[in-house]
């Protein structure tokens, strides 16, 4: 949807904000995964995650476009393990 078109409709009529979830800053501050109740210091990022709404279907998509927040990102959080597709049980 970055380019202006939306990949669920097909539709030109995609718009876009910077961190629209705060009106605080124009960063979002990531935090690296830690169980509930842990106490210490946690080294966050500041980047900015860009919302895409798709005005005609209403699909919205959230894209990190800086490289260092990416690689960030891949050095602390979690990686989701692929899984099969289970049949409806």
């Amino acid at each position: 949807m970055h380019n202006g078109i939306c990949h669920r409709c097909g539709a030109a009529t995609v718009r876009a904000a910077a961190n629209s979830l705060s009106s605080q800053s124009t960063h979002t501050t990531m935090w690296p995964p830690h169980q509930p109740g842990v106490r210490g210091i946690f080294k966050a990022n500041l980047g900015q995650v860009w919302q895409y709404v798709c005005t005609t279907c209403g699909v919205m998509e959230w894209r990190i476009h800086d490289p260092a927040t990416i690689a960030w990102i891949n050095a602390n959080w979690v990686a989701v393990p692929v899984q099969q597709d289970q049949p409806p049980g």
